[in-house]
């Protein structure tokens, strides 16, 4: 699965290998953080040499204050060697409606994965 994550002065676009129950575990976890307003943490850590893969993927939620402003932290970096190490670090600020709908996507492309997950951090309300 290819992700491209941006806030308004970061970009990361990586390709990482997931299985659908993984991305199932996070759109479970985007919606229990909307309903309780806890964090919410995911991992992919393949750090280990022995794997011959290395990289981590960390992706956090967390609320901002008690107005629904929440945000979605994110931390990659392949650990390879330079000239060929890719690391990003940043956060894209939101609101909880707008995660809502990202966790109904998430659920939906893993339901049918030929679809894409195209979401913004800015909420569009239905008319």
């Amino acid at each position: 699965m290819q992700w491209d994550l941006a806030n308004r002065n970061t970009r990361l676009c990586v390709e990482l290998y997931q299985s659908r129950e993984s991305l199932l575990e996070i759109a479970n976890g985007v919606r229990r953080f909307c309903e309780d307003r806890s964090s919410y943490e995911f991992q992919i850590d393949s750090a280990d040499p022995e794997r011959n893969s290395g990289y981590v993927f960390h992706w956090r939620l967390y609320a901002l204050d008690g107005l629904g402003n929440s945000c979605i932290y994110v931390r990659y970096t392949n650990h390879r060697p330079q000239p060929y190490r890719q690391a990003a670090e940043f956060s894209i600020q939101t609101d909880r409606a707008a995660i809502e709908a990202l966790g109904i996507q998430l659920g939906e492309f893993c339901r049918s994965p030929d679809q894409s997950v195209d979401w913004s951090e800015r909420c569009v309300a239905s008319v």
